[in-house]
């Protein structure tokens, strides 16, 4: 059986770009087709965080349809069918390391851990900051691996990897591809201090599905309440209680009048962040669940002080996240969220953009 990066596995010391890796940290894990992958950083080699889930339609169902099955070592159990994701048809999975950082290595660099007795196939990506990606090819049929070498510069370093069914098994029950893990072959300790409290970092889907980790959990969410303008035409009175809008995610279908807070046309909702801080990280930093079959179009602003405002774009369609990287500073901390329904959707009994929550994803403790 061949070993993926062996060479990894049977030298006392390794210098690897710059790092000292010692040889009791290397280990070997299989995949569900009996191949082998060593990886010289063993348990830390594996992804650490759901950036975000967009799941594929058809979709699998709720219990094979949570991204964070993908995080850590392979673990794979066949007997009771568990510990993986389904991507659904088309969907799209990005992960982060957080301890380590994917590099360019001798042989295969990239390793992803999909269940069955064929890959499905998937488009893989990978990024330094979450924002600009490089497809580095696919996996498909018996190919589990990657070499990054012909996509990257040397001593380049990737701390984010994008899966993408590819739409070739979109079947009812497990449509798109099957993932268990995903793993950095070629890796290295991060130098940067960006390990999560796995304790308080949790996953929140929204009403279409789509899931997100949040670093600090509960705590992500706005807590206050500053100002409710309601819009004209305006919700039932049940429909318009602002405070419905705070805290964690949880609208549920099977109760659908309730746990939100219809604007109504032209209305606008002011937020606070009272625990925590919303600030400038990797990929998106705030998301908007708004419920329904899509996002009714809202205007986005935040503010550090709640009376200077930035507008950073609008959420609508299929869209619910932001990235305000290219609105701010890097060390900028915002405390205010300001939402305006844009007025697309002013029908009776349900005017405005419906709102059941607004997170930061990327988050600081107060």
């Amino acid at each position: 059986m061949k070993e993926i990066g062996s060479v990894f596995g049977f030298l006392a010391v390794l210098c690897c770009f710059g790092g000292i890796i010692f040889a009791q940290e290397s280990t070997s894990y299989k995949d569900s087709r009996g191949n082998t992958g060593r990886f010289a950083l063993g348990d830390i080699s594996f992804a650490d965080r759901v950036v975000s889930f967009n799941k594929g339609v058809p979709g699998a169902s709720a219990s094979k349809s949570q991204p964070d099955q993908a995080l850590g070592r392979p673990n794979f159990d066949q007997a009771k069918d568990k510990n993986y994701v389904t991507l659904g048809c088309a969907g799209k999975l990005t992960l982060e390391f957080m301890d380590n950082v994917l590099v360019d290595g001798a042989g295969d660099d990239l390793y992803v851990y999909e269940i069955g007795p064929d890959i499905e196939p998937t488009k893989v990506e990978i990024s330094k900051d979450g924002l600009k990606w490089i497809d580095v090819g696919k996996v498909k049929g018996s190919t589990a691996s990657l070499d990054i070498k012909s996509y990257v510069s040397s001593g380049d370093e990737f701390s984010f990897v994008r899966l993408t069914d590819l739409k070739t098994a979109c079947r009812a029950g497990f449509p798109g591809a099957d993932i268990d893990a995903v793993g950095a072959i070629s890796a290295k300790r991060s130098s940067a201090d960006r390990k999560i409290n796995t304790t308080e970092s949790k996953t929140y889907s929204d009403s279409r599905g789509v899931s997100t980790r949040y670093g600090i959990g509960d705590l992500s969410f706005a807590d206050a309440v500053v100002s409710f303008e309601k819009g004209i035409p305006a919700a039932a009175l049940r429909n318009s209680d602002p405070s419905e809008s705070l805290g964690r995610p949880n609208y549920s279908r099977a109760n659908e009048d309730k746990n939100y807070v219809t604007l109504g046309c032209g209305g606008k909702l002011t937020v606070e962040f009272i625990d925590n801080i919303l600030i400038d990280g990797p990929g998106n930093d705030l998301y908007v669940y708004e419920i329904g079959p899509d996002v009714e179009p809202t205007q986005v602003e935040i503010s550090i002080d709640g009376k200077d405002w930035i507008r950073v774009g609008s959420v609508r369609g299929s869209t619910a996240s932001l990235d305000i990287g290219k609105f701010v500073s890097p060390l900028d901390e915002f405390r205010f969220v300001r939402l305006t329904d844009l007025r697309t959707a002013c029908g009776a009994g349900y005017p405005g953009a419906d709102i059941d929550a607004v997170g930061a994803i990327s988050s600081r403790r107060n």
